[in-house]
């Protein structure tokens, strides 16, 4: 079965799998041709990369006009379903939270569109705890100690 692609830690993968489906993080690397005028290296090898990548659909988000302007030309070089998710700029207002659960149920209803299933309330729970601590033994499996013996951790989305 192929997954479903996506790269901004605002789309969370045990959304994906609560549904049934497998979620594919990709890390787009360099480009080397075919970059347009204007367009950032990011959105470049994202869009090289999701329209490379077998998957059962694309997931990106509005965290920039350049990923936005990025699902036009994924759509237009494959055939694999995408899809825009709108984030919030901001996540501490109402409204802002009102929009990315909105946009999260979009989304489900996407992903079952795709063949997945509606999560019960206790599936979503499940999904949710098995993430939270494959999350907490990568962190703690990630720790590095320098000469000094300062401890150091490295921030990013580690799933």
């Amino acid at each position: 079965m192929k997954g479903v692609l996506y790269t901004c830690p605002f789309v969370p993968p045990e959304w994906i799998a609560a549904h049934g489906l497998e979620p594919m993080r990709i890390a787009p690397g360099p480009v080397g041709e075919g970059i347009s005028a204007g367009m950032c290296p990011f959105a470049a090898a994202f869009i090289h990369a999701a329209a490379a990548t077998p998957a059962r659909a694309i997931i990106a988000t509005t965290v920039c006009d350049q990923m936005r302007r990025s699902v036009e030309l994924i759509e237009s070089r494959c055939d694999t379903p995408v899809f825009l998710m709108n984030a919030p700029a901001t996540w501490r207002t109402a409204s802002a939270m009102r929009l990315y659960r909105d946009e999260l149920a979009r989304l489900g209803r996407f992903l079952v569109t795709l063949g997945g299933t509606e999560p019960t309330k206790s599936q979503l729970a499940e999904t949710m705890l098995q993430y939270n601590s494959l999350r907490a033994k990568r962190r703690t499996a990630g720790k590095i100690t320098n000469p000094k013996g300062v401890p150091l951790v490295l921030a990013g989305g580690p799933l």
